[in-house]
């Protein structure tokens, strides 16, 4: 039986009208068959930016789905005009309930904010080790403070 792949060189298309089975073959020539991006893209007669885009598409659906609780946290930080001003909230979510476990308030957006965010959820939700906590890559979280003190605290209390 010839391969997807195969099947579907025959004909050019655009970028909407390759099947899902399609971009994960495309997509697996490079990750378990070892084939360079370059020669991938040769053999498929496709561009590398669509051979990177699927790549990239397949990697963030496998990591969105945890199959358990406190298994997977997203973060991020977001504000509200008030009469006083602007207040911000560090938000730290559980992906699998959908649900929020950390949320500190300030009237600054600093790493410190996250860090309360962080310390607010392990505490309410004491995780196991292995919990992945995913964020942007905002300055508040690649910023030095975060990177020193919360990320040791973070190890400490088995998250990656």
């Amino acid at each position: 039986m010839a391969s997807l792949i195969e099947v579907f060189m025959t004909e050019k298309r655009t970028y909407s009208q390759y099947p899902r089975e399609f971009k994960e073959e495309a997509v697996a020539l490079m990750t378990d068959q070892g084939y360079s991006v370059q020669k991938a893209v040769v053999s498929l007669g496709i561009r590398s930016n669509l051979l990177y885009r699927w790549q990239r598409q397949l990697e963030d659906q496998r990591s969105v789905n945890p199959l358990s609780e406190d298994e997977v946290w997203a973060g991020d930080i977001t504000y509200l005009r008030t009469h006083q001003g602007w207040i911000y909230f560090a938000i730290v979510i559980d992906l699998y309930f959908r649900r929020i476990v950390g949320w500190p308030i300030d009237k600054r957006t600093t790493s410190d904010l996250i860090g309360r965010a962080l310390m607010m959820a392990i505490n309410l939700r004491q995780p196991r080790a292995g919990l992945v906590f995913h964020s942007d890559r905002g300055s508040q979280y690649t910023g030095k403070l975060y990177l020193k003190y919360e990320l040791s605290q973070l190890k400490a209390s088995g998250i990656g």
